[in-house]
């Protein structure tokens, strides 16, 4: 075993003794001596150098153990995150551990002033109280902020030390960093206001507005609030149909075409980190798109993201997703801000009905409340009424006038509630009746697809009674085979189908029938993959949103079949 030949250090103090040189050389023999020749000098050698022992006459001994622990406290401090300071009545700077030290010239200024004025608060605290009834000095400290040129934030306590005369003799400061947490404070405010502005909606204003506007108006705030609050320039939101598991892009800010269209589905394996977040409802820091396996091209530059679910009622129902150009550029703090901002984004879709994938079902079933609410009530009044209007004696012709136009009104309201019945006539309400040939549409022939049975068979049954002849498909592939062998007049088509969506579906006659007019149809409060968007672009006609009206479909008929547009302004 080999022996290491450092010897250890100590310090001999020579001090006022004689006759100790025999001494002094044996302990050479083991030690690495350093020789001083007074108390004052070994204080000042113990501040700057390490030494493993220390060999003095016993009357030295005292006040270097007394140094030698005050050096050990002062190590103790220095090893603080926070800074630490005593202060004397005019507000000078006695002494402060290595942080504050470290700190710059203007924030030790500041922590001394800030002391100076604490301390004349402690006095004037003293001087109301008798010295037998004195409060105890932590009941007495202070907490106080400062903020520097630079803007930079720090929180001061102080506490004074009382002498035994009873007066405060100095100051001790406490000092800590309060920038960061306090920007972030800041941030987390800015984006519950925020918040509040997204889920504070007009209902009133967006009563009469189509989904696709609805979206527009939220999408607006949502890229102004993010951009304000979070200062990102690239992200997008995805909403989960659970129908086929799929996430479905909503919009996406600073990402490209291709990025947009990427198919992802909430599964952990194999769908990337938000297709892994929607899976599993945990957020997601990639810290190096290089580097993590998980990651699936978006932005084509990107060199981070960051990905939180977005949950409504405790259900995940769609991601968050945001990227930089920056590696590293998000941290705890991005995550934990970005999950606040989810919650308002999430309330806000909801409030705007955008969450509701089959929203006839939702109608459907809201009318099903109301009609069994009011069944009862208005089958009263119908009896009633009619009773009266069978024992008519004694009652004026006006009045068994009104008695049958009560009548007629129950009976048109129980109409009115069945027709909403999404159980009966899912996605298309009310009926409309042919009176006379409308030369619009008798004789022309048009294309219905639609996944849903209920759909194509209520819209044929509709239509033909006009004078149009039907043909049906049940999927994208069946759709586009029709168009390309045979000539509509008009395609009527859902956008989301087994096989050829609804986007390719318009592509594919505009294609073979470039004049042919189409017609998209959505169960959807959002627009998928912007189909919409980009059929308008290229010359889509009209979007019906389910449930819709028996009449706005033969209004959007007839427009497209070159019926003049009624001007209801008077």
């Amino acid at each position: 075993m080999e022996h290491s030949n450092i010897k250890p250090r100590i310090m001999v103090l020579k001090g006022r003794g004689k006759g100790h040189e025999d001494v002094f050389a044996r302990l050479s023999n083991a030690f690495e001596v350093v020789t001083v020749e007074d108390i004052s000098q070994a204080v000042t050698m113990l501040r700057g150098q390490h030494f493993d022992g220390v060999f003095s006459e016993t009357s030295d001994f005292l006040p270097i153990e007394r140094e030698t622990v005050r050096l050990q406290a002062s190590a103790l401090l220095d090893t603080l995150g926070e800074g630490v300071c005593a202060v004397d009545g005019g507000g000078r700077l006695l002494w402060a551990n290595q942080r504050l030290r470290d700190w710059p010239e203007e924030v030790q200024d500041c922590v001394s002033n800030t002391c100076r004025e604490a301390m004349e608060q402690f006095r004037k605290l003293v001087d109301r109280e008798s010295r037998d009834d004195q409060v105890a000095p932590h009941l007495m400290a202070r907490t106080m902020s400062l903020t520097t040129s630079d803007d930079r934030i720090f929180e001061v306590v102080a506490t004074p030390l009382i002498a035994e005369d009873g007066h405060v003799a100095q100051v001790v400061g406490v000092v800590r960093e309060e920038t960061a947490s306090r920007r972030i404070q800041q941030r987390i405010d800015a984006i519950d206001r925020a918040g509040r502005e997204l889920v504070r909606l007009d209902r009133e204003r967006i009563a009469d507005l189509e989904a696709a506007d609805r979206l527009a108006m939220l999408e607006e705030r949502i890229i102004r609030i993010t951009r304000e609050t979070m200062r990102f320039d690239h992200f997008r939101i995805r909403l989960l149909n659970k129908k086929t598991n799929e996430l479905e892009l909503v919009f996406a800010w600073g990402f490209g075409e291709k990025a947009e269209h990427v198919k992802i589905q909430a599964d952990a394996n194999g769908n990337g980190i938000s297709g892994y977040v929607a899976a599993t409802g945990r957020s997601y820091i990639c810290h190096d798109t290089h580097r993590d396996p998980r990651y699936i091209t978006g932005l084509a530059s990107a060199r981070s993201s960051l990905t939180v679910p977005l949950v409504m009622a405790d259900q995940i129902i769609g991601t968050f997703n945001v990227e930089s150009e920056k590696p590293h550029a998000f941290n705890e703090d991005s995550r934990q801000l970005l999950e606040i901002l989810s919650r308002y984004i999430a309330l806000a879709l909801n409030t705007l009905d955008l969450l509701i994938y089959e929203r006839y079902k939702t109608t459907g079933q809201t009318a099903e409340d109301v009609k069994q609410e009011i069944a009862g009530p208005l089958n009263d009044i119908l009896t009633d009424a009619t009773s009266l209007t069978e024992d008519a004696l004694g009652l004026s012709p006006s009045q068994q006038r009104k008695l049958g136009e009560v009548i007629k009104n129950v009976r048109r309201i129980k109409e009115s509630i069945a027709g909403y019945s999404g159980a009966k006539r899912p996605g298309i309400v009310g009926k409309a009746e042919q009176k006379e040939e409308d030369p619009y549409l008798a004789g022309k022939t048009i294309l219905v697809a639609d996944d849903e049975e209920t759909i194509r068979t209520t819209v044929r049954d509709v239509l033909s009674g006009f004078g149009l002849t039907i043909d049906t498909a049940r999927t994208g592939d069946e759709a586009a085979a029709l168009v390309a062998a045979k000539r509509y007049d008009l395609v009527l088509s859902d956008i989301r189908m087994p096989g050829k969506d609804g986007y390719q579906i318009f592509a594919a006659v505009k294609d073979v029938h470039p004049d042919c007019p189409v017609i998209l149809m959505t169960a959807f409060g959002y627009d998928p993959n912007h189909t919409i968007v980009r059929a308008r672009q290229d010359g889509l006609h009209a979007v019906l949103y389910k449930p819709f009206k028996v009449e706005n479909l033969l209004t959007e008929l007839r427009k497209a079949f070159g019926a003049p547009v009624e001007n209801k302004t008077k």
